[in-house]
């Protein structure tokens, strides 16, 4: 289940739907779906948000998130890692959770934008390979910071 930025919660039937409406308004070959997770450590837990946004190219997006509490991932690589699972694991349930009469969202792009930073002087960086190989590896493109907006921003705000 997702919730929009009002807290509104969403089961996957009605994203399914609000994403056919979107393709018919604007037309499926500019509808494009991120999915990103950022987290946050907490004295007790670390929090992940995964959020999933309907990008509609050059028209703006609807957004829609999941808030996890995990326990403290003290590691910054695992923490990325598991940040990637959450991300992979949404786009797979969400694909998976589309009936045949919506058979062609399927044709939707799914990005995965992880919130790893190309260079080397920062932390997430540690996770790089390790991430983009597993998301490519299940067969989705990945975007990494300052490309990854899903994660970087959108699931950022949330993830507080």
């Amino acid at each position: 289940m997702l919730q929009n930025d009002k807290g509104k919660k969403f089961i996957y039937r009605e994203i399914i739907e609000i994403l056919q409406n979107e393709a018919d308004t604007y037309g499926i070959d500019n509808i494009q779906i991120f999915i990103g997770t950022d987290s946050h450590k907490h004295k007790d837990a670390t929090h992940f948000v995964t959020a999933f946004v309907i990008y509609r190219k050059s028209k703006g997006g609807r957004v829609f998130y999941h808030r996890i509490k995990d326990p403290v991932c003290s590691f910054i690589r695992q923490r990325m890692i598991t940040e990637a699972y959450y991300s992979l694991k949404l786009a797979k349930e969400f694909e998976e959770a589309i009936p045949d009469e919506y058979i062609e969202l399927l044709t939707i792009p799914i990005e995965i934008h992880l919130d790893i930073n190309k260079n080397k002087k920062y932390g997430s960086n540690v996770a790089l390979k390790a991430a983009t190989g597993y998301i490519q590896s299940m067969g989705y493109k990945c975007y990494l910071k300052p490309d990854a907006t899903a994660a970087s921003t959108v699931a950022d705000k949330y993830a507080h």
